[in-house]
């Protein structure tokens, strides 16, 4: 029970005689520093010192959870989803709107001092409503093995019959001199222990103070509660059927010595675990919920009670309930199961108590449920609904829509053949043909009418690039302003509807499928995109195996061959890109030389000045010849260039007015950027048969020895430089570069 990442280093080599004595004296030692075992009193002096840490119901303990490992970096959402104490647990990418959501029903519930409804985390199939209850179950496990996460329960202990107290052994002679303030049984030797009888509930040991001291006991530790609302449990519960009929029993065989009964108290520290259901428990659909009675008077594990308690009727509490209390517990699936299967949460929530046969129990637990759209629609249409509806809360968990947050679930959970080389780009390609098959189209009369034409013409590539952050390859600098405005009410336009965005598509286990098949068995001898998108191609095929592949299209939107068309197309332009790259064409620095000298020798002219001559050191007059050539790589008409030029001032004028310092020079990137694009575009259209030479000749020398003195290979520089360019820079397998050139020449004949 140590804080995450307190390790001790051992020193090796040791034998095995070593590392045992080793073993015992560090695991004995952390017990202590744990407090593993303690007497009430000593119990009693930790809550002194800290109560608001025994205090505290189960959804403040949940919600302590979430701020022990705090928010992200980025402020939104929380760290205990990334599992920052596990390495090798997967954790949960995005979703920060199904996590602030969490928190915040959280919060209200403190406030309250207990949890009343159940948080229904709803979406498509592959969302990660699993993932997310999951990782907050995680990280309550790794948060009860701090010292701020400590959680207590307590034991019943009787001592061997007729041994005199001075003959009791403790377990050491501290545990004696710790045992002495109550002359409690806590911590004797086993072989000295006749029963121990645990709390199946894992009550707090404050419920062992009579409901009006115990009131008294937290009014005076109000200050030191940090404004904590106590829950009424904590407050003003009792005991458990059993642990009742123990207390009540010893108190009046002890007259009413209240520290006599005290003396059998053990309190344990105890950790909470989703494997052994110990505070954490998720119930399957086709698990029976249950919590019941079982009388213990026939149990031979109770032969050795005292008398005094022998003829007493006592009654443990039994079930998955009982297995989650003072903690979580998460319906997988809930609406799978009949109503009547879970009616009895309506009286639970409302109260925080289930009536069994024999006892009434008093219960602390946060309820989580998960379930698909198709059940809580059909949910929704029950008689029963209404009733339902105000103990629930609904939080909405669709699938992920930026594309980077996607990748990163599969760079974290996909494992490809480590045999086999891989080609860049592989999850993020396939993370954006995922948020582009869940793309649905935007309602141009839903926005402003400057943005109309805009919204209109956007494709699913449009929308996933604009929906994760990315700029438009096609827009200007205003045109991003405009879009980047539209965005949150593009992402809230389908919010309220059954069909929202995220809620159709293809899953993330689905790709996870994809891209683990493809990943493991590839005939191809190396991974790369191309191949991907081969495979996707097969699965698009495949109507009726995959609920998107059904879905009526909408334009672009919802057309999966259209969609792995421009995820094609994107890829190009990716490797386009690249590969001018590697043959250093991207020559920005003479674009902008040639546009501020346009600007120049424009300005000139229309204010009849003169331009410097740096060749000549003196000034002339503005250059009809420098503004032609520059105009008719633009591809503006000879009839219109008076036009354009008389607007070239009053651009850099607004720009400079709506943007700029007085006396600030204009800035020529901003001002004229889809003139830079233009010009580009026009120096890679002239550039593109030599790109183009320069890629079959690759593909030529790919198989034989290069000779500088052949004349086919009279660029063999250039050739040698873009393979090496393509291996070292971007990472491209050598195996994998001819088929990444084949792909560039075949799109690029197309038009793509």
């Amino acid at each position: 029970m140590t804080d995450a990442g307190n390790h001790e280093h051992w020193g090796f080599p040791m034998d095995n005689s070593e590392f045992l004595t080793h073993l015992q004296q560090t695991c004995q030692a952390e017990f202590v520093r744990s407090k593993g075992l303690l007497t009430l009193d000593e119990y009693l002096s930790l809550v002194m010192e800290t109560p608001r840490r025994f205090a505290r119901s189960a959804v403040n303990y949940v919600l302590d959870t979430f701020d022990h490992w705090g928010r992200k970096p980025s402020g939104k959402g929380f760290a205990l989803f990334e599992a920052p104490f596990d390495p090798d647990t997967p954790g949960v990418m995005g979703q920060e709107d199904a996590q602030e959501s969490l928190y915040l029903l959280l919060k209200s519930f403190a406030a309250t001092g207990r949890a009343d409804k159940v948080m229904v985390m709803y979406g498509p199939t592959g969302s990660a409503k699993s993932s997310l209850s999951l990782a907050i179950m995680q990280a309550m496990e790794a948060y009860s093995r701090t010292d701020e996460g400590a959680l207590y329960r307590f034991n019943w202990i009787f001592p061997v019959e007729k041994l005199e107290r001075e003959s009791l052994g403790f377990v050491t002679p501290e545990a004696r001199d710790r045992s002495q303030a109550l002359q409690s049984y806590a911590l004797l030797e086993e072989s000295h222990v006749a029963m121990k009888v645990p709390c199946e509930l894992r009550d707090s040991p404050l419920l062992l103070i009579p409901p009006r001291q115990r009131g008294e006991l937290l009014d005076g530790l109000k200050d030191r509660l940090g404004g904590m609302t106590l829950s009424q449990h904590i407050r003003k519960g009792d005991l458990s059927p059993k642990s009742k009929a123990i207390f009540q029993s010893l108190l009046a065989a002890y007259g009413g010595d209240i520290l006599n009964v005290y003396r059998h108290i053990q309190v344990e520290r105890y950790e909470l675990s989703l494997r052994y259901k110990q505070g954490l428990v998720v119930l399957q659909p086709e698990m029976a919920v249950d919590a019941g009675l079982r009388q213990v008077a026939m149990d031979l594990r109770y032969a050795n009670l005292p008398p005094v308690l022998k003829a007493v009727p006592m009654f443990e509490p039994v079930g998955k309930l009982i297995d989650a209390n003072h903690g979580v517990l998460e319906y997988a699936d809930m609406f799978k199961r009949p109503v009547d299967s879970f009616k009895y949460l309506l009286g639970t929530c409302e109260k925080g108590s289930i009536n069994l046969d024999m006892a009434l129990l008093d219960l602390d637990i946060v309820f989580m449920a998960s379930t698909n759209d198709q059940y809580i629609h059909a949910f929704r249409q029950l008689a029963e609904y209404p009733s339902f509806r105000g103990r629930m809360e609904f939080i909405k968990v669709p699938y992920l829509l930026d594309f980077h947050q996607e990748q990163a679930i599969y760079d974290r959970q996909v494992r490809f053949n480590p045999d086999l080389p891989r080609a860049p780009h592989i999850t993020a390609l396939a993370s954006l043909w995922a948020v582009m098959t869940r793309m649905r189209p935007p309602d141009p009369a839903q926005y402003s009418q400057e943005c109309r034409d805009l919204i209109k013409g956007l494709t699913p590539l449009d929308k996933a690039l604009l929906y994760a952050g990315d700029v438009l390859a096609w827009t200007n600098e205003e045109q991003q302003h405009l879009l980047a405005a539209c965005r949150q009410a593009m992402q809230e336009e389908y919010s309220l509807r059954p069909d929202y965005e995220g809620v159709a598509g293809a899953s993330p286990r689905e790709v996870k499928q994809l891209l683990t098949s493809y990943g493991q068995h590839q005939a191809a001898g190396f991974l790369s995109p191309i191949g991907l998108m081969r495979d996707m191609e097969a699965l698009i095929q495949q109507r009726g195996s995959y609920p998107f592949l059904d879905i009526e299209p909408q334009g672009l939107f919802m057309d999966q061959v259209k969609i792995l068309d421009l995820l094609h197309n994107y890829y190009y332009r990716t490797v386009d890109g690249e590969i001018k790259s590697c043959l250093n064409l991207v020559e920005s620095s003479r674009y902008h030389a040639m546009l501020k000298r346009y600007v120049e020798h424009v300005s000139a002219m229309l204010k009849k000045e003169q331009v410097y001559d740096t060749a000549t050191r003196s000034y002339q007059p503005p250059s009809v010849a420098v503004m032609d050539e520059f105009e008719t790589m633009l591809n503006i008409a000879a009839n219109r260039r008076a036009e354009y030029r008389s607007g070239v001032l009053s651009r850099i004028a607004g720009y400079t007015l709506d943007h700029q310092q007085p006396g600030e020079k204009p800035v020529y990137l901003a001002v004229f950027d889809k003139e830079l694009k233009q010009l580009e575009a026009a120096y890679y259209q002239q550039q593109q048969q030599h790109i183009h030479e320069l890629c079959r000749q690759a593909l030529a020398l790919q198989d034989r020895p290069l000779d500088e003195n052949r004349e086919a290979d009279i660029h063999l520089a250039e050739t040698r430089g873009l393979v090496s360019s393509l291996e070292d820079r971007y990472g491209y397998p050598r195996t994998a570069i001819p088929e990444l050139l084949n792909y560039y020449l075949s799109r690029g004949s197309t038009g793509s």
